[in-house]
């Protein structure tokens, strides 16, 4: 069974969580990671994503968006459709960029990054013993 990018993405960051000398040496060779992505500003990651090819904006994103069932499948799609050529953690910025303009811009589409989340969410509630079950 393959591992979903964004799980892989979740495992890394709770992983690494609270030691900033392995997140900074795993920055430091490029890596990005969904944290990071979302301290940036729209701006900012409309222009990383322009640099690796995707260009695209508030309107293109809506249609992509009601296209797709996950922001791991359409930055497959643009990459596969608009003939990108992405290399090392590039195809890391694709999607977690396109994950977080949807997350920003349309949360009333859902998605199945955005599902999974939730899903977290609820583990961790029900460790911390702070959800109900009936």
């Amino acid at each position: 069974m393959e591992l979903s990018v964004w799980a892989l993405n979740r495992i890394i960051e709770q992983q690494l969580a609270g030691d900033e000398a392995r997140l900074n040496a795993l920055r430091a060779k490029g890596k990005v990671l969904m944290m990071d992505v979302r301290k940036m500003t729209d701006e900012e990651i409309l222009n990383k994503l322009n640099s690796i090819g995707m260009r695209i904006n508030r309107e293109i994103m809506r249609k992509l968006c009601r296209e797709h069932i996950s922001a791991d499948s359409l930055s497959k799609w643009l990459e596969k459709d608009w003939k990108l050529k992405l290399k090392n953690y590039d195809e890391d910025w694709s999607w977690l960029g396109a994950k977080v303009l949807w997350e920003r811009w349309y949360p009333e589409i859902p998605n199945l990054e955005m599902l999974d989340d939730k899903m977290q969410e609820g583990y961790e509630l029900l460790s911390e013993n702070k959800l109900l079950m009936h």
